[in-house]
């Protein structure tokens, strides 16, 4: 079995992204983990992994070979599971990218939920939004928000992620309500670094009918709270993320405008490489946010709450 300790250590190395943590994780000395890759290396004839004092990285050739590892190590696992009749127990560690507020709002409780119920179960966590290279950097899966994925990766949908215009009731009476998005133009908008065009937001009829609309930033942030704050404080209009701002609106902090009009045509979907055998604790914890994150979403069931009143009274 030392092929397999080999490839086993090598696929730690990358997923932990050092020697040290790979050492910690699989209770061996660094000296053994680095004598396990040296000779893996050497009997393939290659350099799987570029060394420094500060961190590791793969090598072009490793990129392919960690991605074969991995499907034959979860492979040899449920095969492992299967004979001991562990069909009801996860362990290893899942690496997951994900958006900082999505997660922070709607994700967090459930991954929770899942350590708590597979205490085996290791997260590596990267929350931001920055949009990481799934296979170079060794992630089981991402979570990302948008309107259509990569065709090159393989995407389960989650929710709609719907988006309205808002702001505060004192902001309104000091600048007036816009009732058409071409008004938009004479208020200060709290713009969304990340969109593709911060400075223009497109909206659609129901009847399909497309609109952009340029507007005047008086903030351009990379993070949606900020810009709630913001918006919350009355220092402009947003166009937001309902998951964020349904509370705010709830609760009457913020009033939605031009509310026939649909400002975007996002989801959040689960994205990961094809043609990779996907481990069971990783595939366990896919499905369950597949069943925790659906449409109707929760936020949005709020917000339907507090405005059909007003548009029954309308």
């Amino acid at each position: 079995m030392a092929e397999f300790d080999h490839w086993r250590t090598f696929v730690r190395v990358v997923e932990c992204g050092s020697f040290a943590k790979a050492a910690q994780q699989l209770r061996i000395a660094r000296s053994a983990v680095s004598r396990r890759v040296s000779e893996l290396e050497a009997d393939l004839g290659v350099t799987l992994l570029h060394r420094n004092t500060r961190s590791v990285s793969l090598t072009d050739v490793a990129r392919s070979v960690y991605v074969r590892a991995t499907q034959l190590l979860a492979d040899f696992e449920e095969l492992e599971a299967d004979a001991a009749g562990r069909t009801a127990t996860f362990e290893g560690l899942i690496r997951l990218a994900a958006p900082l507020s999505f997660t922070l709002a709607h994700v967090q409780s459930t991954l929770e939920q899942f350590r708590h119920e597979h205490p085996e179960v290791c997260f590596d966590l990267h929350l931001g939004d920055r949009r990481v290279d799934i296979v170079g950097e060794a992630f089981d899966f991402a979570l990302r928000i948008g309107a259509e994925m990569d065709g090159s990766m393989v995407a389960r949908r989650l929710c709609t992620i719907d988006h309205m215009v808002l702001a505060t009731p004192d902001y309104l009476d000091r600048h007036g309500t816009p009732v058409t998005p071409d008004q938009l133009r004479d208020h200060k908008a709290l713009c969304y670094a990340n969109w593709r065009k911060p400075k223009v937001w497109s909206c659609w009829t129901h009847g399909g009918q497309h609109l952009e609309v340029p507007v005047n930033p008086a903030i351009i942030c990379d993070n949606g709270d900020v810009l709630l704050a913001a918006a919350i404080a009355g220092d402009g209009i947003m166009c937001g993320p309902t998951f964020l701002s349904y509370q705010a609106i709830a609760d009457g902090r913020l009033v939605p405008l031009l509310t026939d009009w649909r400002w975007s045509e996002m989801s959040a979907f689960l994205v990961f490489p094809p043609n990779r055998r996907i481990p069971r604790r990783v595939r366990a914890l896919m499905d369950t946010l597949v069943s925790s994150l659906s449409d109707p979403t929760p936020w949005d069931t709020v917000i339907a709450r507090r405005l059909q009143p007003q548009a029954m009274a309308a």
